[in-house]
């Protein structure tokens, strides 16, 4: 079995991130240590993308309910909050599904939902 290394680009991205460089260039490797490492990655004040993606969901869910029925296929559901957030705000929605590469993550989100 082939030795893969990560160490140089886990350290340059991490310079940047300590340059105040917070990009999401991380989550790649945020399943090494499983799918409970993950959620607390994406729980650190650093971590932009999903605050950014709650204010995206927030803005959009108004729009998204003047629908009639929608199917919504979410991928990477993550630990499961933003659908939760979303679906708590929608009548309309007749099909939900989760797809992630991990059924860790996704046992996440079934619990939080």
């Amino acid at each position: 079995m082939k030795n893969i290394s990560y160490k140089s680009e886990i350290l340059k991205i991490l310079e940047k991130q300590s340059n105040g460089n917070y990009s999401n260039t991380l989550t790649k490797y945020s399943y090494i240590n499983g799918a409970i490492d993950f959620v607390k990655f994406t729980r650190n004040p650093n971590y932009i993308a999903y605050n950014g993606e709650m204010k995206l969901l927030k803005l959009i869910a108004p729009t998204i309910s003047s629908l009639q029925e929608i199917n919504v296929y979410d991928l990477g559901p993550g630990d499961g909050n933003k659908a939760k957030y979303l679906l708590n705000r929608l009548n309309n929605v007749s099909k939900y599904i989760g797809i992630d590469i991990s059924q860790n993550m996704l046992d996440i989100a079934r619990l939080n939902k």
